[in-house]
């Protein structure tokens, strides 16, 4: 989840309302942040990477130059996008070309309503979730339209979260499986088949729960972890 929009426009204030805690430096001073700066947050249970950025502007400054560079990066590799902008002044001109950039899922955030609304929904192509950064007003709300962005709706303690693309392919090879011995059953076909197919579906679990490991799996967590010998 990456945090856009022009400088000064409380996208650090933001970063450290979702965390809780005061991780970004905030200043009045426009472009205070230069560089990305990455925290874990656990929104209901959903692991989110938040991203801070620096200001979108033109600037000769070099130094933050680069820092608006990463910035498109990050936009261009996030699964959602957090535009905000100042709803005490409205939105201006430098916020309809950031959000010209943008693509994917965009939430718009409205901070500062402490100070004044006098945000247009008309002017932007999304609906925007006011709040305030400073007071925590609207906040539960923001995270509830990213919960429904992000699992589609409301999550629960019943609700399964996978966050590892390997137990994503597993589960979806025991899917397969499952889907299969069922289509063998109802068919009233050979034993032997649904056996097979009813074996590939446990031994998928089984590489997710340890009970199975193969060749693919250890080399896969040598490659990816580092494992002492």
């Amino acid at each position: 989840m990456v945090i856009a929009g022009r400088p000064n426009v409380g996208k650090s204030s933001l970063l450290n309302a979702l965390l809780g805690q005061e991780r970004a430096i905030v200043t009045p001073i426009p472009g205070t942040t230069r560089d990305v700066i990455e925290e874990a947050i656990s929104l209901d249970g959903i692991p989110i990477r938040a991203i801070d950025t620096a200001g979108m502007r033109d600037t000769e400054n070099p130094v933050e130059r680069i820092g608006v560079s990463r910035t498109r990066q990050e936009i261009a590799a996030a699964d959602v996008t957090l535009l905000v902008i100042d709803a005490s002044t409205g939105i201006v001109e430098a916020d309809r070309a950031i959000a010209a950039e943008l693509g994917g899922t965009v939430l718009v955030v409205a901070n500062k309503i402490d100070l004044g609304d006098h945000l247009d929904d008309a002017a932007l192509p999304w609906p925007a979730a006011r709040v305030s950064a400073l007071t925590g007003e609207g906040l539960d709300t923001l995270r509830a339209r990213l919960r429904e962005q992000l699992v589609g709706g409301d999550v629960s303690e019943e609700t399964l979260l996978v966050t590892h693309s390997r137990h994503k392919s597993r589960l979806a090879a025991a899917s397969a499986a499952l889907c299969n011995a069922i289509r063998s059953a109802e068919a009233r076909a050979d034993l032997a088949a649904l056996a097979v197919d009813t074996k590939i579906a446990a031994e998928s679990l089984g590489e997710i729960t340890g009970e199975t490991v193969t060749e693919a799996t250890i080399s896969e967590i040598f490659a990816r972890f580092c494992v002492g010998k």
